[in-house]
């Protein structure tokens, strides 16, 4: 059976690429961030970005399959989201995180997103976008 790309491979593909871009050990962003940055990224990249839908509620665009793959990649205990009481994202962009992502996306989603037609430049051409947009 094929598996088909999902949201969480999308933001594996997006993350493994900005990896060395983000500051080091902890980064901090609000959920209203991620959730703009992402609506952004649909807008811009939208063959890509399919998985992401947007529901448009009180002060900013929310998408439930963002919220989901990040739970996801938090239980899975591959990567690196902590969350607080306040919807805040921490990064810890260590190492350990570094070296996980790395193999789940050699290992798992590089093939599904060539196989979905898209290239590993393309992805990182979305990564370095996602990069920008965050850090503003």
């Amino acid at each position: 059976m094929k598996l088909r790309l999902a949201a969480d491979d999308i933001l594996i593909g997006i993350l493994y690429f900005a990896k060395d871009k983000l500051p080091e050990n902890k980064f901090t962003m609000g959920r209203e961030k991620i959730n703009k940055t992402f609506y952004r990224l649909k807008e811009l990249y939208p063959d890509i970005m399919t998985k992401f839908t947007f529901r448009h509620r009180e002060l900013y665009p929310d998408c439930h399959a963002l919220d989901m793959a990040i739970s996801n990649l938090c239980e899975s205990d591959v990567l690196f989201f902590g969350c607080s009481m306040d919807s805040r994202y921490q990064i810890c962009n260590s190492e350990h995180f570094k070296s996980n992502i790395s193999g789940v996306y050699n290992t798992y989603v590089k093939k599904l997103i060539e196989d979905a037609g898209f290239t590993e430049e393309y992805i990182k051409t979305v990564s370095d976008t996602f990069v920008e947009l965050i850090m503003q």
